[in-house]
């Protein structure tokens, strides 16, 4: 797994990266947001549950912390993962119920009417339709064969 998050890391590294002037910079200007959420979860193995979340989107590259709480168990993972924007994120994790893999999207109001997935500018985020997010995210633990997680949630870019 661990070889897994450098690989990904690399590559979303290498994506960012473009020539300038002869030497190398890093543009984060086109993607970049860090949103909070709060969802509301369903699992096959612990029932239904809320769960709290801190993801970052920066290029191509995207991860995330979280915590989960059903009532029989708390669940905390650790993401890292490739993506467009916030508007499609595959990430590979790692917790206390082990390793996963969850597809997330985090889109707002004026992404969903203009069908434009960048992340507004800090400069831009001015108005609630541009920071109010809808997240949807699907977890499957690759120790499980069963469908794992459901989540539908809001938040706010900052």
């Amino acid at each position: 797994m661990k070889k897994h998050f450098f690989i990904l890391t690399m590559v979303g590294l290498l994506l960012g990266v473009k020539p300038a002037y002869g030497f190398v910079t890093m543009d984060f200007e086109p993607w970049y947001g860090y949103v909070g959420t709060v969802n509301y979860a369903s699992s096959e193995q612990y029932g239904n549950g809320f769960a709290v979340s801190a993801n970052a989107t920066l290029v191509w590259v995207n991860g995330g912390v979280e915590h989960k709480s059903f009532n029989e168990k708390s669940i905390n993972n650790l993401y890292l993962g490739l993506g467009v924007g916030g508007a499609l994120q595959l990430q590979f994790g790692t917790g206390n119920a082990g390793s996963l893999i969850k597809l997330r999207s985090d889109v707002s109001v004026k992404q969903l009417l203009k069908g434009d997935f960048e992340f507004p500018e800090r400069e831009r985020r001015k108005t609630l339709a541009d920071r109010w997010i809808f997240s949807f995210a699907y977890e499957r633990y690759l120790d499980d064969n069963r469908s794992t997680n459901y989540q539908v949630g809001i938040g706010l870019l900052f």
